[in-house]
């Protein structure tokens, strides 16, 4: 399989905050044509980025006039939430909110945030238009940005793996001895799987080396006890059918550019043979769910000496086969291939005075703070910068224990016993109290 270069794409330089703006607008105001109806009845939010795009709809203006307010955002619904992210006027957390998106990026992408002039706007525009900055998110920029190429590939790769962790969760998964990969594909999966540095550096074992259930594949590429990257993470459960142990400090040391102190322990599978010479004949590592390692009866997930706790209830709380249909079901799925960075540039431009010249009418941010808003920040604060703190003043924002990044999303509602959903249930009594007001 083939996938697109930054030169094949060269419609990606424009999709950025007027292209995604004015299509939250269009999707509003096609399921809800009533304004009467949509101001009493519509609650935006969205979670990461999409908090912060939340707060700029809601200071958008339509048709460039900030006189004629009927097409002002805030005046077009009732409420805003945010997951694991932030609603806010926009205008002096720039720097923090946007740290997380920056870190890594080329330098005058960098220098521009700094300096924030229109020249320099105008070069980073041309520079996107032109191929001298890569349209979307390449493996190349993703490394220098988390420690791990991403891009279209891995992508990809995740949902299929989706797919197959949904299909047959059980059956031993053979995927990734299936499918060539890239030079940069080999390194993700070997950043997942090594535990030492001389096994980072060898690629021996490598993950192909060990026996995985589908689920249980997935369950090491997102779950927060085996990923070490932020943005992905979520409470999904354990691995079982073979022993696991710590990555090394080192390790750590090196996934996380030196800064792996005070973060939780990471853990890989250590049996991928009886010795070198008889790799992938170790044992069939399966997943036990979040509901399956720990509850509010049996709190500790340990080690078969009870020694070792791995995980707490307290950290589980979202079903693997709920993030295995997201990854690839229905018309729209999680992952996005080709993640475009101009949107990244344009929210730097956001309140220069020369946005409006180049279609950023973000025009009324005093006035966001008229909506109610509710925010729920992720507890085991995986992001590089506060991307949980707002500033919008009738604001509710709750920290949730345990959660990951990605689990305001995910966690079930469907298993109270376990662990009563600490989203979904607020988040309704939220708007069951604001709408119509």
């Amino acid at each position: 399989m083939s996938f697109l270069t930054s030169k094949d794409t060269p419609y990606l330089s424009e999709f950025g905050l007027k292209m995604d703006t004015e299509d939250m607008f269009a999707i509003i105001r096609t399921m809800v044509p009533d304004p009467a109806v949509r101001k009493k009845k519509v609650f935006v939010g969205g979670h990461s980025m999409g908090g912060m795009h939340t707060s700029i709809f809601a200071g958008w203006d339509l048709d460039g006039d900030p006189a004629t307010l009927d097409d002002a955002g805030y005046m077009n619904c009732a409420g805003m939430f945010a997951l694991d992210s932030s609603v806010s006027p926009m205008t002096g957390l720039m720097d923090s909110l946007l740290e997380p998106y920056t870190k890594g990026m080329p330098q005058i992408v960098v220098d521009f945030e700094k300096s924030l002039t229109e020249v320099l706007y105008a070069g980073v525009l041309s520079a996107l238009r032109s191929n001298l900055i890569p349209r979307f998110v390449t493996p190349a920029l993703a490394d220098s940005m988390m420690g791990t190429p991403l891009g279209p590939e891995a992508m990809a790769l995740i949902q299929g793996l989706g797919m197959v962790a949904h299909m047959a969760p059980n059956e031993e998964s053979t995927v990734l001895n299936q499918i060539p990969m890239s030079a940069d594909m080999k390194k993700m999966l070997n950043q997942y799987q090594s535990r030492t540095m001389e096994q980072y550096n060898n690629g021996i074992p490598s993950i192909n080396n060990f026996r995985y259930t589908n689920e249980a594949l997935l369950g090491v590429i997102f779950d927060n006890n085996f990923s070490h990257i932020p943005m992905v993470r979520m409470g999904l459960g354990f691995l079982v059918g073979g022993p696991v142990a710590k990555k090394d400090k080192d390790v750590l040391d090196m996934l996380y550019g030196g800064d792996s102190t005070g973060r939780n322990a990471l853990y890989a599978a250590t049996d991928a043979g009886p010795d070198l010479t008889h790799l992938g004949e170790g044992p069939l590592y399966r997943w036990a769910n979040f509901d399956e390692v720990a509850n509010a009866d049996h709190p500790n997930f340990t080690d078969t000496t009870g020694a070792l706790t791995y995980t707490t209830n307290v950290g589980e709380m979202t079903d693997i086969q709920d993030l295995a249909r997201a990854l690839y079901a229905g018309t729209s799925d999680l992952v996005e291939w080709y993640f475009s960075l101009r949107r990244v540039v344009d929210l730097m431009a956001l309140n220069m005075p020369y946005a409006k010249k180049y279609g950023i009418n973000y025009m009324h941010a005093d006035k966001i703070t008229v909506l109610p808003a509710i925010v729920f920040t992720s507890g085991a604060h995986d992001m590089s910068a506060p991307v949980g703190v707002s500033i919008v003043d009738d604001t509710d924002t709750t920290v949730v224990p345990g959660y990951s990044h990605m689990d305001p999303m995910f966690a079930s509602a469907n298993t109270p016993t376990h662990r009563k959903n600490d989203v979904i249930y607020p988040l309704i009594e939220f708007v069951q109290e604001n709408i119509n007001k």
